[in-house]
């Protein structure tokens, strides 16, 4: 049985290689990797440009997931976001995370930052974790990193089935 700790240093290892990979190209290939207890592991190409096309990658990725079983999935991809005090997110979001009809989106918006994120599935919980960049003069930055803790919508939301009992 693979341990919570195990899981949380591959999660951790990832995130080490995206803020590596992002500061030496300037950015991050969109992909999500599935890792499997046997220690083998398999990257998907994530790129897509509409919404139905993200519904329709989704969708596959359950359906290869009930078949194969992973441990831990990462979608791994780069956007746009902007930041909301806490006091202003009825302002901004909806009661589902989303936001509001008439909010410019975070890329035409004048606050928008550049951030990668990292969405982490395991069969014990989920996680998204934002790290901020910047590109300056051919330099490739980290601005910050974010965990967010468990991640309460979305489409790669729930994927693994998770048991009630872990390690």
């Amino acid at each position: 049985m693979i341990s919570t700790e195990m899981i949380n240093k591959v999660k951790d290892s990832m995130i080490d290689r995206v803020k590596e990979n992002f500061k030496k190209d300037g950015h991050i290939v969109p992909v999500a990797i599935l890792l499997y207890e046997d220690g083998s592991g398999e990257a998907v190409a994530t790129a897509f440009g509409s919404k139905e096309e993200r519904e329709a990658f989704a969708e596959s990725l359950r359906k290869r997931c009930a078949k194969k079983k992973p441990i831990v999935i990462a979608l791994i991809e780069e956007a746009h976001s902007i930041r909301i005090p806490n006091d202003r997110r009825a302002d901004y979001l909806d009661d589902k995370g989303y936001l509001r009809e008439g909010i410019d989106r975070p890329s035409k918006s004048a606050e928008s930052v550049d951030i990668i994120v990292i969405s982490f599935e395991t069969p014990f919980t989920s996680e998204a974790v934002v790290i901020e960049t910047s590109s300056v003069g051919g330099e490739h930055l980290i601005v910050d990193t974010v965990r967010k803790g468990s991640v309460e919508v979305g489409l790669f939301k729930d994927i693994l089935a998770r048991p009630t009992n872990h390690n």
